[in-house]
């Protein structure tokens, strides 16, 4: 399953729900989540396969040195290809 998380909100609820195995795919300002001073997406990504928008990470200021060292930046292309190879997604805004 891929989830599609916009919000820069993230709650402990909404990474309880995602499986071993899903992909997790952080746009908008969610990007803001993958710091790497965020301890609550540990077991994400020890579980989890984890993207992040390229273009959203560069309008918001954000360069790599200042994420998560396991994160994978796609671009948009990425993005429809995520989608295309998961055959449910959910969003969370």
């Amino acid at each position: 399953m891929l989830h599609i998380i916009s919000s820069p909100n993230l709650e402990t609820a909404v990474l309880q729900r995602m499986d071993a195995g899903d992909s997790v795919l952080f746009i908008a300002n969610a990007v803001f989540n993958l710091t790497k001073k965020n301890p609550a997406l540990d077991q994400l990504i020890k579980n989890c396969k984890v993207y992040a928008l390229q273009e959203d990470i560069l309008v918001r200021g954000l360069n790599k040195d200042h994420l998560l060292q396991e994160l994978e930046t796609i671009d948009y292309s990425g993005f429809v290809r995520l989608v295309e190879t998961n055959e449910w997604n959910h969003s969370w805004s």
